[in-house]
C-alpha cells in the first residue's frame, strides 16, 4: 500500500502527553534561538511545537487545502516568531509562536483555495 502524500499522521496519544508535559517554551531556549547560532534552539522549538503545529494545519485546511503545506507555513511563521519575540512580554511563546502559525495558516488556505 503506497502512502498518500497529502497525507499528515497525527499521533493524538503523544500530542497529549506533550501539552501535558511542557505548555512553555524556556525563555532561555528562545533566547538562544534568537542568537547567531541558535540552529540547535530553534529546531528543538520546531520539535517541541511539531505536534500542535500538525492539529492546527488540519483544523486550519477545512478540507479544502493540502495540510502538509500548511503545516510548512506553520513552521515558517514560528521561525519568524521566534525573531520578533520579546522574552518579557504578555504572552506566552507557545501562545504568541502558534498564533502567528495560525495566521500565516489561514492567508495561505485563503490564497490556495482561489
Amino acid at each position: 500500500m503506497q502512502e498518500d502524500p497529502n497525507f499528515i499522521h497525527i499521533d493524538y496519544n503523544a500530542l497529549k502527553e506533550n501539552e501535558a508535559e511542557s505548555a512553555a517554551i524556556a525563555p532561555e531556549m528562545v533566547k538562544k534561538a534568537q542568537g547567531l547560532f541558535g540552529r540547535a534552539a530553534r529546531q528543538g522549538i520546531i520539535q517541541a511545537l511539531d505536534g500542535s503545529l500538525r492539529v492546527q494545519a488540519t483544523q486550519v485546511a477545512q478540507r479544502k487545502v493540502n495540510p502538509q503545506k500548511l503545516y510548512e507555513v506553520g513552521k515558517q511563521a514560528i521561525l519568524e516568531a521566534i525573531d520578533l519575540y520579546r522574552v518579557g512580554q504578555q504572552d506566552t511563546f507557545r501562545k504568541f509562536a502558534m498564533g502567528k502559525a495560525r495566521q500565516a495558516m489561514i492567508a495561505e488556505r485563503d490564497k490556495l483555495a482561489r
